[in-house]
């Protein structure tokens, strides 16, 4: 009769050996210590690796977020897509990060992008409504609708005068600025202003590029002389859209010239 002969084997606690072993080592007096600086350095490595996980999470969701903006209105697709922004934000907030619940209804929008030719044709509209110390013309908008040229002709004193000013917003016109011109004899000043909350004028000048130049004439005079040329930061290209014109008896200088001074 054939027996099995198979060895029994003690079935050992691994987990018991781990801690044991663990122990050990604690009371081993020759086991040093880890330096103070390596803790430092391995903390601050800790730190770094975490600040830039996070940062590509941000990274990550915010593509996700603008592919949602941007995808059709395929209900399949897009519970897709807010599942993954959703989990996106759960990594961030585990990991120590701030991030606020994704909402697609205020995600989504059904109006189209603002006409930002319009906006600034709206600016001159504002300009010609409410300026009055003078009369505005060649007025003109770029195709891409971030470069406005105008003019203001007046008459103080006798002296008559034409600022002819060109204006490139950094960003967009919004539609609530109006261009300003002061006069003040071989000099003056064009200023961008938007409508306050409050209902009142104020500048936002720097949020733009502002150069101009002032022609001025003696009533008794037959030709004007150029007193003036300002350029404050002008893009030598933010008149490149714009045809050069005649303004009333006051040409404007060929732009190559302007820009070669």
């Amino acid at each position: 009769m054939n027996k099995d002969h198979t060895e029994e084997r003690e079935v050992l606690n691994t987990m018991l050996m781990i801690e044991s072993g663990f122990l050990s080592r604690l009371k081993n007096k020759n086991l040093k210590p880890v330096p103070k600086e390596i803790q430092e350095a391995q903390e601050s490595s800790t730190i770094t690796n975490t600040e830039a996980l996070l940062l590509d999470l941000f990274e990550i969701r915010d593509g996700l977020i603008d592919l949602f903006k941007r995808s059709e209105n395929n209900e399949g697709d897009s519970e897709v897509l807010v599942g993954h922004i959703d989990k996106i934000g759960s990594c961030i907030r585990k990991l120590g990060g701030a991030v606020d619940k994704f909402d697609p209804f205020s995600a989504k929008c059904g109006l189209k992008d603002p006409d930002l030719k319009l906006n600034a044709q709206r600016v001159i509209e504002n300009t010609k409504k409410s300026y009055s110390l003078g009369d505005v013309s060649g007025d003109k908008v770029s195709a891409d609708g971030k470069t406005i040229n105008i003019t203001f002709s007046g008459v103080k004193g006798n002296t008559c005068y034409k600022a002819v000013g060109t204006l490139v917003a950094h960003k967009s016109w919004v539609g609530n600025e109006g261009v300003d011109y002061i006069y003040s004899p071989a000099s003056g000043k064009i200023s961008v202003k938007a409508i306050s909350d409050d209902g009142k004028w104020i500048d936002k000048s720097s949020e733009y590029n502002i150069s101009w130049e002032l022609f001025e004439q003696d009533k008794n005079q037959s030709s004007p002389e150029k007193k003036m040329e300002t350029k404050e930061e002008i893009q030598k290209s933010a008149s490149n859209n714009i045809d050069d014109e005649e303004i009333g008896d006051f040409p404007i200088e060929n732009k190559n010239e302007i820009q070669d001074k």
